[in-house]
């Protein structure tokens, strides 16, 4: 199971963006995935992708995806 789009199946999600002027417009793509087993979907909390990363300094063209899972 894709973890982001399970807990957000309409947005526009991208982790990924070819420079500043594409981040800017919002024009990117989605490489970055965090897939999950059936036994650990149930535990799925949270899911996002942390675009803040990419507008700093320097970036990295990719932005950090993280989940939280319930213990």
């Amino acid at each position: 199971m894709d973890a982001t789009r399970a807990l957000h199946p309409k947005e526009r999600i991208y982790t990924f963006w070819v420079n500043e002027a594409a981040f800017r417009r919002n024009a990117g793509f989605r490489m970055d995935f965090l897939l999950l087993s059936p036994a650990l979907a149930p535990r799925l909390r949270e899911a996002q992708v942390d675009a803040g990363h990419r507008g700093r300094d320097k970036p990295s063209d990719h932005a950090p995806v993280w989940i939280r899972l319930a213990p």
